[in-house]
């Protein structure tokens, strides 16, 4: 039986809902530390690179960069996770939330109107690995004189991400099977002026514990049973709590930013343990492994009736971080879809304080009718399978 954990109803109140019952995000397994597939392209191919915990406290380290503070405002999509919010208030400055249109991209006529004095950047997000108009961002950015930071913690791999962006942040943890990882990428002088703080080998032999008994209760690198043992008793007391990214949807919404964001980790390096694993993934088997199973799950799905694949059709050089789905009786099916233990994610379930339909009435439609499922490198066709049987199954039966 997995471990559950909470999460929070309509009204806010918090519930228990079991941990998924496939992994929801890459985790280590032999077959996949051992595949070969040759190498996809990558945010990594556009820039020097620094490596962080999480992804959140690379869009940090681009503010501090950036010299982004108090009195200052940042423009961000009014569809939303908060945790990257959080790093535009951290540093004092003020979100400014601009519309995006039904295909998810920049409405950029609406972000010319939010532009003020004090407006220094702008952050675009590649949401669920599925392309912005680089190009078209890259050209409003510059005629405004903003920075532009290319969010591509959706779209670590694939054509042209992370090329357009003065600062590019990915979150290496979505698409690798690692329980930490964030990256900053750019080609100018600054990022070499950032000194990150190493791990130690007690919080490196605690990063191999969380990862092993993971893999173990998703029934991967069964024979490490006894060394993980003795790793438990050489850890001690181990490092602080789990990433709060952890699990199947967002923090609940923040009155004025979320107690998760600590700014002392935007100094923190990436644990040695999740660098080397990194390095063994091939991104082409996991590029690939990762169009396939989207594929899968759109076949699986297609035809149950008020559920439609937001992106119906996955273009060449493409490679998603999850699956989305516009479910028409979402709000009706998602308790029970968290309580059957879907791997899967509600992204902008939970949007900052004061976004409405004034702000954008479709990342409010969005919020409400969005879901999206697991299809990462690590799921096999057959749990690809249970994934697609158990939504089917809750979507017939209460239709």
């Amino acid at each position: 039986m997995m471990e559950s954990e909470t999460t929070r109803d309509a009204r806010g109140r918090k519930r228990l809902i079991p941990e998924p019952f496939e992994p929801p995000f890459p985790i280590p397994s032999l077959k996949g530390l051992l595949a070969r597939g040759g190498k996809a392209p990558s945010i990594l191919d556009h820039g020097n690179a620094i490596e962080v915990t999480a992804g959140r406290y690379a869009i940090g380290l681009a503010l501090r960069l950036l010299g982004v503070g108090p009195g200052d405002e940042v423009l961000a999509p009014a569809y939303h996770c908060t945790v990257m919010i959080d790093p535009i208030v951290a540093a004092g400055a003020t979100p400014v939330f601009y519309k995006i249109g039904r295909d998810l991209n920049v409405d950029l006529d609406d972000t010319a109107t939010k532009i003020t004095p004090g407006t220094k950047a702008l952050l675009a997000s590649h949401l669920f690995g599925f392309p912005q108009n680089g190009p078209a961002l890259r050209t409003f950015a510059d005629q405004h004189g903003l920075a532009l930071i290319e969010d591509c913690a959706h779209a670590f791999f694939g054509d042209g991400m992370g090329s357009y962006g003065d600062f590019v942040i990915g979150s290496s943890r979505k698409f690798f099977p690692i329980a930490e990882g964030g990256c900053l990428i750019s080609k100018r002088p600054e990022l070499h002026d950032i000194k990150l703080e190493s791990q130690g080998l007690k919080d490196n032999i605690s990063e191999v514990v969380m990862l092993v008994d993971r893999s173990l209760r998703y029934g991967r690198l069964s024979l490490l049973d006894l060394p993980l043992r003795a790793l438990e008793a050489l850890r001690g007391s181990g490092k602080a709590s789990p990433d709060p990214e952890e699990g199947n949807t967002e923090p609940a919404r923040p009155e004025e930013g979320s107690a998760d964001y600590d700014p002392v980790a935007e100094d923190i390096a990436i644990s040695g343990i999740s660098r080397l694993l990194r390095r063994m993934t091939s991104t082409g088997h996991a590029a690939r492994k990762r169009r396939e199973n989207y594929e899968m799950l759109l076949d699986l799905v297609g035809d149950v009736p008020g559920v439609r694949a937001f992106f119906p059709q996955i273009a060449p050089g493409v490679v998603p971080f999850m699956a989305p789905f516009w479910v028409d009786r979402l709000e009706e099916l998602f308790p029970l879809m968290e309580d059957a233990a879907l791997p899967m994610q509600r992204y902008g379930q939970f949007l900052w304080q004061g976004v409405d339909e004034n702000v954008c009435p479709v990342s409010i439609e969005m919020s409400r009718r969005m879901v999206q499922f697991s299809c990462h490198q690590d799921l096999t066709p057959a749990e690809i399978r249970r994934i697609a049987g158990a939504f089917r199954e809750i979507a017939l039966r209460e239709n």
